[in-house]
């Protein structure tokens, strides 16, 4: 009678693990970012005499590549059959180097990567798009209308008067995050051991220069008008940072959090195919109004803090793994709803 009461117990917890399982499957499994780890807690901050930036108290992932068509058509698949903010830019299917297609009627809009984009990254998109796709993201990846529990809560709270102050902070629970300058330049420029910062994203202290693929000779981007045409990321195959990333020195340049321009903007960083190489040096701040929409305008995505190691339990790592992972799945599936 023991046996068999402790038996259904067990089955009970396989039962329960296996449904989490899936239950996660369903809720994160529609894209994956793959993510590189940037540690040295506390190393000192870019000492530039110009633009000097601040240390990096904590470790912290950054997506590898910049946020591609793929990824970005996903996520207007999932929030934006109708699309009250733009998140989709006529330019992205007019223009050649724009990467995703839409049809339909507001309300059932449908979207389509063209052939031969889905690697390459994501243009024409606003510092506000990047906000609210690092919501969805945060959010668990849900499917609905654009509401707090989609795109404008989340890792940042975003209302129409903080986008009119342009103040829309990163909250402090953020799961998912665009870049702080701070954050974007230790994944590009700086190596631990040595203690050292570059002067290009591709552990060099020569400038980057313009190229394409085939050039590539371990300091080569996609940039200063090297090209007409965008790459999938990771092409520069030879040219990667200290941490693993690639292509923060061409293809498009990236949105930070920064505010720049005494309020009114926000700072991008790295190299484009339509801006000079020298812009990969971490000296230099360009910025834009949060609004604007570019050809060779992207980003990537940061982890602000590494994934909790779960806690011995009473089902051990695996289970208390699981727990956690129902959770986040909990949260997810209530949002979605």
């Amino acid at each position: 009678m023991l046996q068999s009461k402790y038996t259904r117990i067990a089955c009970f917890v396989s039962a329960c693990a296996l449904g989490i399982a899936l239950a996660a499957s369903s809720a994160y499994a529609q894209i994956a970012i793959e993510f590189v780890t940037v540690g040295a807690p506390g190393a000192p901050g870019y000492p530039g005499p110009t633009n000097p930036s601040a240390s990096v108290p904590y470790p912290f992932e950054i997506s590898r590549y910049e946020v591609t068509n793929e990824q970005y058509a996903a996520f207007l698949g999932a929030v934006a059959a109708d699309d009250p903010n733009g998140l989709w830019f006529s330019s992205m299917q007019s223009n050649a180097l724009g990467g995703i297609e839409r049809a339909g009627t507001a309300g059932n809009w449908q979207y389509t990567v063209k052939p031969g984009m889905a690697d390459k990254p994501i243009n024409y998109v606003s510092f506000w798009d990047a906000l609210r796709f690092a919501n969805w993201l945060h959010n668990g990846q849900p499917s609905g209308s654009q509401d707090a529990a989609t795109t404008e809560d989340g890792a940042y709270t975003i209302t129409p008067q903080g986008i009119a102050a342009n103040d829309v902070p990163r909250n402090p629970d953020a799961i998912y995050a665009v870049p702080t300058r701070d954050e974007w330049l230790k994944a590009g420029y700086y190596e631990d051991a040595p203690s050292t910062w570059y002067l290009s994203p591709a552990q060099s202290q020569l400038l980057m220069v313009s190229g394409t693929p085939l050039d590539d000779d371990g300091n080569t981007g996609n940039c200063s008008s090297a090209t007409t045409v965008l790459y999938d990321g990771g092409s520069y195959a030879l040219s990667v940072s200290p941490w693993g990333t690639f292509d923060q020195g061409g293809n498009v340049t990236e949105w930070t959090e920064e505010v720049r321009g005494g309020g009114s903007a926000r700072a991008h960083l790295g190299g484009s195919l339509a801006s000079s190489c020298s812009v990969t040096s971490p000296g230099g701040v360009p910025f834009f109004v949060p609004g604007q929409t570019i050809e060779n305008l992207g980003f990537r995505v940061v982890r602000p803090s590494a994934p909790a190691v779960p806690l011995l339990g009473p089902f051990g790592v695996g289970g208390v793994a699981l727990f956690l992972v129902a959770i986040g799945t909990d949260r997810a599936l209530r949002r979605s709803r």
